[in-house]
Order: C-alpha cells, then sequence, then structure tokens
C-alpha cells in the first residue's frame, strides 16, 4: 500500500515539472553508496531499491528517466540548482529540509544503528560514547544529532563525517573482525 501511495505522489508531481511537459529525461538524483538501497554492481550499474522503485515509477509514467549520481550532501542543492528534478536516495524526512523541498510520503523507516567492535562495552550508546571515535555520513540526520547532541555534552572525542556511508560503514563491516549493532 505504501508504494502505492509513493507511485501516486511521485507521479502527480512529475507531471507538474515542466520537464515532463517538455518531454525532456526526468533527470532522478541518487547517492549510490547506500546498500542495499543504492549501490555500484562490479559492472558500475546502479543497483538496489530505491533505484528499482525509480525504474518502476518511470515506466509507469511512460516517462525516459536519466540517473545522476551525486553524493548526499549534494541532493538538496543539486534538486534548487535543476541540476536534477527529484531525489529517490533513502533522505529522511526532517522539519528543516521540509522548508527546503517537497517529499512524497516515506515509503520505508529504517531506526538509526551504532556499530562496533564487538566486546566494546557501551549498554547506553549516549551515556558510555565519552572518548570513542564517531563516523558519520556527511548531510544526514546523524551528523546533526552528533553535532548538536553530542558535542554540547562532551560525549565525543573524535566525530569524522564522511561523503558517503561507504567510506566510514562498510569497510569494518566487511572485515574479519567480529561487530555488533546497538539501537541508538
Amino acid at each position: 500500500m505504501k508504494k502505492l501511495v509513493l507511485l501516486g505522489a511521485l507521479a502527480l508531481s512529475v507531471l507538474s515539472l515542466p520537464t515532463f511537459a517538455d518531454e525532456k529525461p526526468l533527470k532522478i538524483g541518487i547517492e549510490a553508496a547506500y546498500p542495499p538501497f543504492a549501490s555500484k554492481a562490479p559492472d558500475g550499474s546502479i543497483v538496489g531499491f530505491d533505484y528499482d522503485i525509480g525504474n518502476a515509477l518511470c515506466e509507469e509514467m511512460k516517462v525516459k528517466c536519466v540517473w545522476v549520481e551525486q553524493e548526499f550532501d549534494g541532493l538538496i542543492p543539486a534538486l534548487k540548482v535543476r541540476k536534477i528534478d527529484a531525489i529517490l536516495s533513502s533522505m529522511s524526512i526532517t522539519e528543516d529540509r521540509k522548508k527546503s523541498v517537497d517529499f512524497t510520503n516515506k515509503y520505508y523507516n529504517t531506526p538509526a544503528r551504532l556499530v562496533m567492535k564487538a566486546g566494546t562495552q557501551i549498554s547506553d550508546g549516549l551515556a558510555e560514547l565519552k572518548g570513542k571515535n564517531i563516523g558519520v555520513q556527511r548531510g544526514s540526520i546523524h551528523e546533526r544529532f552528533a553535532r548538536e547532541v553530542l558535542a554540547p555534552l562532551g560525549r565525543r572525542s573524535s566525530l569524522t563525517a564522511r561523503r558517503t556511508k561507504s567510506t566510514w560503514m562498510w569497510p569494518p563491516v566487511a572485515s574479519t573482525a567480529p561487530w555488533r549493532t546497538l539501537p541508538c
């Protein structure tokens, strides 16, 4: 049901775009570094849940779509300067973002997780983060939380904001060291 609502909402919003009326391709912005939602296959093509939804929307609307790769923190700026016509890239809906761009209904919810080496002793994610190195994706709601909530409380010794999740998340998880997750 949620997918149908998303399909309808995006289809209606796209119908009003000048690019649709001019029969120009619809340019969809995506960050292809967030598996399983969007990532790169070994051949360099984009794959994932968001990509599949976008292609289904394009087919349903009978419009040609072009995927434009963009780093996550550049998606909204690219939309504002019309480099892209829409974003399909697992973007959380926040009050600040709603002031800047329009959203359809959300089609999934993924709670935040803290990933750490197995054996790390943290029972309360906030109270015991002091002195820990924290990696977050630049431009994400997690970066904002770390800067606005953790930093003023002195809860961190090092905060790293990287452009893509894969540069701080996936290499450690893919390594041979055991890892565990803790809900945030």
